[in-house]
């Protein structure tokens, strides 16, 4: 499970700092534009990152007020997420070595006659 979100959050700022260049050149060329709907939701479902590094290393939208704030407003977003989603988590299974000392103070208290019968 980590692993796929881990993986899903480089493919997704990947693709938001892409789009940022495609636009950029786009908009150079005087060619068809990927829409400001488009890369704020890009930026919105996890591609915060990918989109402000190419804000900045392209020079693109970075006189936009709706990206300039709005960008990094989603990125502080997403990392309270991030540390609410990681704390909410620590509480509820503990930290590992309060688990290993409460599954060890259970064997302890195991008498001969219930470990005969599990094995």
């Amino acid at each position: 499970m980590k692993t796929a979100i881990i993986c899903y959050i480089i493919l997704i700022n990947l693709i938001a700092f892409l789009m940022m260049g495609i636009d950029k050149r786009s908009a150079r060329k005087h060619r068809y534009r990927i829409p400001v709907k488009v890369l704020l939701f890009t930026a919105l479902i996890g591609g915060s990152i990918g989109t402000l590094l190419g804000m900045y290393l392209f020079r693109h939208k970075t006189r936009k007020l709706l990206f300039v704030v709005g960008v990094p407003l989603f990125l502080i977003l997403q990392l309270a997420l991030v540390i609410l989603l990681f704390r909410a988590n620590k509480e509820r299974i503990g930290s590992p070595s309060t688990t290993v000392m409460q599954e060890l103070d259970l064997i302890k208290k195991l008498d001969d006659n219930t470990i005969s019968a599990y094995i």
